[in-house]
């Protein structure tokens, strides 16, 4: 069989097509590179990085594509961000083949007929259908990916092994770990810092339909970072496979492929990006920015949690976030981001939850003004939000349900969207026999926090 390299397998990570499960510590791997030890064998790597279903995932023996979504979290959405990009992955034999990086409107220009877009996506997008650039509405990535996979092969995309979403900070971070890259063909240096903005301006300058600009300046990039991993010493490798953890656990890569056995590990891992609720109270807020614009890179978000436990035994529950939008009202070039915050926002309850208001910069909705919708095991509320560029806004939800006699413990679970920062959170939980209880943090992932439900 072949050598697989270490290189090899930070290779797949950085193209967000391999995820690591770190058992070992950094200076456990730091001392097997260092030694220069090479693992003979693909089964070896996956023993060594404690993940036995990597040669699955990258082809040992056989053939695998996957689509990588290059997904823009500057403009958000449900999965991470826009759809503008997109690469074909293929692995043989264990050997990374090709990486293919190609625009998002090639397939998308050869969708036959219409398809219905989700409603909101048709009354606020003004959309001419469901596009292929639209298709990540889902916000569980398990449901999100096969919709997305349908619409690439209705563009005429072969079918592939996986779907895998890759949201631009994790290049950001790839970039503060190897260092800044030179583009020769461009004269131009990229760093973590200017990569947004040199991106967009490679995309929007000077563009015209069926140029390639974006998708020529996205390959160079990958390319060279590419290669500037691979000859990374053992230190910067390290850091490497540091930021693709961070990015798995912050939920900026998203992992869906056909094959059962992966498919059940990602979902150990907590890197497919599937809702889930098990028992007791839960939260996660999806934002999707509708307004054609990259607003999320100057918007601050705050979230506040109030929970207070009735004498009758009921939860009665304040959900409020707060917005700033730091852009400018009206941008210029070359500043393609800015502008006003139109933003769809749905948030995830249990579904024994019951809305009692919604309040937009203290403003009463009327309830028929808000969405409301039974999605597996959660009640959906959606209602569009907007917050002009230099402004702040505010959003309050007002929502109760009633928890089981039995029950002794509250226990809240919280999911964390792709494509955010690490937002301040803050929970405050009201008892009548308890002190009451304080949790401060960054929504940086999912997490579950829990206290007594009585104390006498």
């Amino acid at each position: 069989m072949r050598k697989v390299v270490i290189g090899l397998v930070v290779i797949g990570i950085t193209l967000g097509v391999v995820g690591l499960k770190i058992i070992a510590s950094a200076r456990e791997i730091a001392d097997r590179v260092l030694r220069g030890e090479r693992r003979e064998t693909i089964a070896a790597s996956s023993r060594w990085l404690g993940v036995p279903w990597l040669a699955k995932l990258v082809a040992e023996a056989e053939h695998k594509e996957y689509l990588v979504l290059l997904q823009n979290n500057m403009e958000l959405r449900p999965t991470g961000g826009f759809l503008g990009s997109y690469a074909r992955v293929s692995f043989t034999d264990g050997y990374l083949d090709s990486v293919k990086v190609e625009d998002i409107y090639v397939p998308d220009g050869q969708l036959p007929g219409y398809v219905e877009p989700p409603a909101p996506i048709k009354q606020y997008l003004n959309s001419n259908g469901w596009l292929l650039r639209d298709s990540n509405w889902e916000a569980d990535f398990s449901q999100a990916a096969p919709v997305i996979e349908w619409f690439f092969e209705q563009g005429k995309e072969p079918e592939a092994d996986g779907v895998v979403a890759v949201n631009l900070f994790v290049a950001q971070d790839l970039m503060l770990a190897v260092g800044p890259i030179y583009l020769a063909d461009y004269q131009e240096t990229v760093t973590a810092e200017n990569l947004f903005a040199k991106a967009e301006a490679h995309s929007e300058v000077d563009f015209f339909p069926g140029s390639t600009q974006k998708r020529d300046f996205l390959s160079l990039v990958a390319k060279q970072l590419t290669e500037k991993v691979k000859a990374a010493d053992w230190r910067t490798q390290i850091k490497v496979v540091k930021a693709i953890r961070d990015s798995l656990r912050r939920k900026h890569i998203l992992v869906w492929v056909k094959d059962n056995q992966i498919t059940q590990a990602m979902r150990r891992l907590n890197w497919d990006g599937k809702l889930v609720y098990n028992e007791g109270d839960y939260l996660m807020i999806v934002e999707a920015n509708l307004g054609v614009n990259k607003t999320n890179c100057c918007l601050e978000r705050r979230i506040n949690q109030e929970v207070t436990l009735t004498e009758i035994g009921g939860l009665q529950e304040r959900l409020t976030i707060n917005y700033k939008n730091n852009n400018p009202v009206k941008p210029e070039p070359p500043k393609f981001w800015g502008g006003g915050y139109k933003n769809y926002l749905r948030v995830y309850l249990p579904k024994v939850a019951q809305l009692d208001s919604v309040r937009i910069n203290q403003m009463l909705l009327q309830l028929t003004e808000v969405d409301q919708e039974m999605v597996n095991d959660f009640l959906v509320v959606g209602f569009l939000v907007e917050v002009g560029g230099g402004e702040s806004g505010e959003v309050e939800i007002n929502y109760s349900q009633l928890i089981p006699p039995a029950d002794r413990v509250y226990r809240l679970k919280v999911q964390k969207q792709s494509g955010t920062g690490d937002d301040p959170y803050s929970l405050t939980f009201h008892s009548p026999t308890c002190p009451t209880r304080q949790l401060n943090r960054t929504l940086d992932q999912d997490f579950t926090w829990e206290t007594k439900l009585k104390c006498n």
